[in-house]
């Protein structure tokens, strides 16, 4: 069987010896379309600052090092912390990495309402993930999960005194699926 393929115009010819030309609807495997060679919606956020004023267990970073695609929305917010909008529904993988003088519960919640008490108390469906952060040690916790469209993920943390002024705080939300 031979079969041509036009990025443009989708497949223009199926040959086997049965159907000698076919056309498939013009543009049906342009990366546009079908995403078909196209990058995956990430958001890489780093070096951590502190936590929101209000939402005072929500993680602040400084730093955005990756944005692309427009399946996440990230919000900065000094009153709120920072949070990430899923914007299409999907299967995201997410981690959060951090680092405190003391032991630190770090969690990654999705439409999380407890915003204002240590995340290692959270025993809700909001928890997507939880971890220890060992003294001056580094910690990451990490999930593959479904979010749907209007989810709202946050890194959330028991606070204390970041190490190394916040060097190791990482946040990373990926649409995988």
């Amino acid at each position: 069987m031979t079969i041509q393929v036009n990025g443009t115009t989708g497949i223009d010819t199926i040959q086997d010896n049965t159907v000698s030309s076919s056309k498939i609807v013009n543009g049906a495997v342009t990366p546009a379309d079908t995403q078909v060679g196209a990058l995956p919606s990430s958001i890489i956020v780093v070096t951590g600052n502190g936590n929101g004023s209000t939402n005072t267990f929500v993680k602040r970073f400084t730093t955005t090092l990756l944005s692309q695609g427009s399946d996440v929305t990230y919000t900065a917010s000094a009153t709120n912390g920072d949070t990430f909008t899923i914007n299409t529904s999907g299967t995201y993988a997410v981690s959060y990495s951090d680092a405190y003088t003391i032991v630190a519960d770090l969690t990654i919640t999705a439409n999380g309402v407890t915003l204002t008490i240590n995340p290692g108390n959270i025993n809700d469906i909001t928890r997507v993930t939880v971890c220890d952060s060992p003294a001056s040690a580094v910690g990451c916790c990490s999930a593959s999960r479904y979010f749907s469209a209007g989810t709202v993920i946050r890194a959330q943390n028991s606070s204390g005194t970041q190490l190394a002024s916040g060097i190791y705080a990482q946040f990373t939300i990926t649409r995988v699926a």
